[in-house]
């Protein structure tokens, strides 16, 4: 709790994002001592602000995505980045997973790159 009201007098925490675990707390309370109290919940007008950006930016994207000078890069970049993709599917047997687990495929994946990139 120290390090959290450190951290709010330095001004690097601001409430009006802040969010908490409610699993965590009802695990930690005490019914003894516990005091109802109605708090406001100000994450609606976070999600608000969020998608407002979201919209934002992709009216921007979309505005660039058709210009000249985009329409002569995309191709491009089918040439270029994704038939690095499709090598590595097709030469080095990244179509099914042989390994079991998140981390040992994404592992195996970072190697055939790597090696791909010599």
């Amino acid at each position: 709790m120290e390090i959290l009201e450190q951290a709010v007098d330095y001004g690097f925490v601001d409430f009006t994002t802040v969010f908490g675990d409610s699993t965590h707390q009802k695990a930690n309370a005490n019914k003894r001592k516990s005091v109802k109290k109605e708090v406001e919940i100000l994450k609606k007008k976070y999600e608000d602000d969020l998608l407002v950006e979201i919209n934002e930016d992709k009216e921007y994207v979309d505005e660039i995505r058709h210009t000249m000078e985009w329409k002569e890069i995309y191709p491009q970049r089918k040439e270029t980045i994704e038939r690095v993709f499709a090598d590595c599917k097709e030469n080095n047997g990244l179509r099914f997973t042989r390994l079991k687990g998140l981390k040992k495929n994404q592992q195996n994946v970072w190697l055939i790159f790597a090696c791909h990139n010599l």
